[in-house]
């Protein structure tokens, strides 16, 4: 880890292959774009108003970004042709991703606003032009809310394999991803998922349904609406 806004070594941002550079000033900026060779590069706390100029970093195969309260887009970063992974985390002025459909090498992806779970969600207007993300094998959408409320469009991605969703969606979307992507997903989109909270009457773990606005439940003291409530899901993936 190398904090930028005190003395450090420019020797250690040329020679590392993986870095972490953090509080990253305008001043500091230039010399990463200039000195950086890292294959494997994690910014964090970026206090810059824009990320221009990142698309010289032809080594970085591997990009994190976290922390960057000023900057309003990251369309440099879509230049970056040769991702192959990118992070993007707390960036609570961006509200589009135009243009990452160019990053049609990229195979992970994850967009979250604010790791915090009581924090203000990322604000997006949509996260369509994921869909021609024709290589996606892993993707993360947390803590995000989007204007048109609409995730069906992943289920046209052909390579993905790992799948995580805010719980923050209608029921019925889950349910059409599920019967679209299921065959090919590791962990397939279920009714419920066990949570870490145990019941609080007999101490077995409780779950939580999927959708917004859906119950913690116990299979054991609730198991009647549990039962309820997953027969629907499979009605709804049968309908969809």
């Amino acid at each position: 880890m190398v904090l930028m806004d005190r003395d450090y070594q420019r020797d250690t941002i040329r020679e590392a292959a993986a870095l972490d550079l953090r509080n990253v000033k305008a001043s500091s900026w230039e010399v990463i774009l200039s000195t950086c060779k890292a294959s494997d590069l994690r910014l964090y706390h970026i206090m810059i108003e824009s990320v221009e100029g990142i698309e010289r970093l032809q080594r970085t195969s591997r990009l994190s970004m976290e922390w960057a309260n000023k900057i309003k887009e990251i369309t440099p970063v879509f230049q970056m042709v040769w991702l192959t992974y990118l992070f993007i985390s707390d960036f609570p002025r961006l509200t589009n991703i135009k243009g990452i459909e160019a990053l049609q090498q990229l195979t992970e992806l994850y967009l979250t606003g604010n790791r915090g779970s009581l924090n203000p969600p990322l604000q997006m207007a949509s996260l369509e032009p994921i869909a021609s993300l024709t290589s996606l094998e892993i993707l993360t959408l947390s803590n995000i809310r989007l204007e048109n409320e609409d995730i069906t469009f992943l289920a046209s991605l052909p390579k993905l394999r790992e799948l995580y969703l805010s719980n923050r969606f209608e029921r019925k979307q889950f349910a059409y991803l599920a019967k679209r992507l299921n065959p090919q997903l590791d962990t397939p989109i279920s009714a419920s998922t066990m949570a870490k909270m145990p019941c609080s009457k007999c101490g077995q773990s409780r779950f939580m349904f999927t959708g917004t606005r859906m119950p913690f439940l116990c299979k054991i003291c609730d198991a009647e609406k549990f039962r309820k409530l997953t027969l629907q899901f499979e009605d709804l993936m049968a309908a969809s």
